[in-house]
């Protein structure tokens, strides 16, 4: 083994601490994550997972030339990228090539508490994607599954079991296939060390449809003792690591839920009625969100005072993050974040003033041929999916750790021209996917032929969109 020597920073767990937004993984995904924008203001090195191509639909793309090149051509790439992956996975392991042996940030979109532990199965007993060789038997038996088609779930296993695959073992040595997180981790001995996971052990269910069964099978039984497993366990394996434990999101305050009346729920800052935004428009009874979220607030409270024994080991909770940037639901201390135009960027001649409401946009004034354009009008801390930040969202996140773990205190100045760098790099802000809304329609009108009766909790939106034409998708 040639791993490299002992890093300042690695990261595990799931897709926020991966940089996973709008239901899609890449390389620049990546970059803007908050792990590696915190890296960046420390000035460390960080090894991203330098993913060669999305994994596996990239739905900002998508929805920015569905009607220029139309869905056949859009949708017809699936198979392409998937044979590329496969490629990719059977290439021979060559020592010392030019594929990294490993990364920093070992997140993983999709992942569970058990898979980041590396168990063959999850709670519910189905099989377990955290270790390079589980993820590779599931992505093959998500293709070979008997009547196997697009419609049938499997694309959400595909993504899984790609990403994982991967991330894990980028360079296909045969002497990490059955290496977990956990197990990379203690073999490198981070200085310091991100672990962030739990969205999918029924988390990912409220905020996509407002389901909350998943979630109260797992929490706070045998959830909380779960993850402090986790923690123990990394800690007994890395004396000598300083560890940060994030907690679980408001799910109230994503974007894909939004209020569906102006009333509100007495004595609160919820409303009585929401309506989930993508993939599907549902409403939700804001009773259930409302408790969802005191639900998840206590979750929190037990990680955290269950970590008081162990040392080392510092938590920051990530519902307040999100809290205090809820202006959606009115909370009094929640505040828009204000981008100023200086007059030194040349992307657009506005302030952006970004808050969590779903991503929307005005449509210009016809031009002299009578081309119309979409911009950026509301929203902007979260993708497109609502569940995942925007990089801006990532960004701010990304200050407050640098500030966790290496102290670091920019000053206001400072912050807003970090938040400034990023925002011209943010294309839902300064290129508006103007086919996001045909995009969104497509999906709510054929994509529930084929998940209704899904009850896959780690289902991504990804296989909605394929679900919509599966004859497309599964030809060249």
């Amino acid at each position: 083994m040639n791993l490299p020597d002992r890093p300042e920073l690695m990261v595990i767990g799931d897709s926020l601490p991966q940089g996973c937004r709008s239901m899609t993984v890449t390389a620049d995904f990546c970059r803007h994550s908050y792990s590696a924008q915190a890296a960046a203001l420390a000035k460390i090195p960080f090894q991203i997972p330098a993913h060669p191509r999305s994994v596996l639909i990239d739905l900002e793309q998508i929805a920015s030339n569905l009607l220029e090149v139309g869905i056949p051509t859009v949708l017809g790439g699936f198979k392409s990228n998937l044979r590329a992956w496969l490629e990719d996975f059977a290439r021979p392991y060559q020592p010392g090539g030019p594929v990294p042996e490993c990364f920093d940030n070992l997140a993983v979109a999709g992942f569970t508490i058990e898979d980041t532990l590396g168990a063959a199965k999850q709670f519910d007993g189905t099989p377990g994607f955290g270790t390079a060789r589980l993820a590779f038997d599931n992505f093959l038996r998500a293709q070979t599954a008997p009547g196997a088609d697009v419609s049938t779930g499997n694309l959400g296993d595909l993504h899984i079991a790609t990403n994982a695959r991967y991330v894990l073992n980028p360079s296909n040595n045969p002497d990490y296939m059955d290496w977990s997180q956990v197990r990379w981790v203690a073999e490198r001995q981070p200085k310091k060390l991100i672990v962030h996971v739990g969205h999918n052990n029924g988390l990912y269910r409220i905020g996509s449809r407002g389901l909350t069964g998943d979630w109260s099978k797992y929490w706070p039984s045998p959830g909380v003792a779960t993850y402090l497993k986790l923690v123990s366990d990394l800690r007994a394996s890395c004396p000598d690591t300083h560890i940060l434990v994030l907690g679980l999101p408001k799910v109230g305050a994503v974007s894909n839920l939004m209020p569906d009346s102006d009333r509100k729920i007495p004595g609160t800052d919820y409303f009585t009625r929401y309506k989930t935004m993508f993939p599907y428009q549902d409403p939700v009874d804001g009773t259930v969100v409302q408790d969802a979220d005191l639900s998840i607030a206590d979750v929190n409270g037990q990680i955290r005072d269950g970590l008081r024994g162990i040392r080392d080991t510092d938590f920051y909770d990530v519902y307040r993050f999100f809290e205090t940037l809820d202006t959606k639901n009115g909370v009094a201390t929640a505040k828009k974040i204000t981008v100023p135009y200086d007059g030194d960027d040349d992307h657009d001649p506005r302030n952006f003033v970004l808050d969590n409401n779903y991503i929307s946009c005005v449509i210009q004034n016809p031009g002299q041929y009578g081309e119309i354009s979409a911009v950026f009008a509301d929203g902007g801390l979260q993708s497109i999916d609502g569940m995942h930040p925007s990089s801006v969202a990532y960004a701010l996140l990304g200050l407050i750790i640098g500030t966790r773990l290496w102290g670091i205190a920019p000053t206001d100045a400072e912050k807003i021209a970090f938040i400034k760098n990023v925002v011209k790099d943010e294309l839902l802000l300064i290129d508006f996917p103007y086919d996001l809304d045909l995009l969104r329609g497509i999906i709510n009108t054929f994509g529930r032929s084929g998940n209704a009766g899904s009850t896959d909790t780690r289902a991504l939106a990804a296989q909605n969109i394929a679900a919509m034409s599966g004859a497309l998708l599964n030809s060249d």
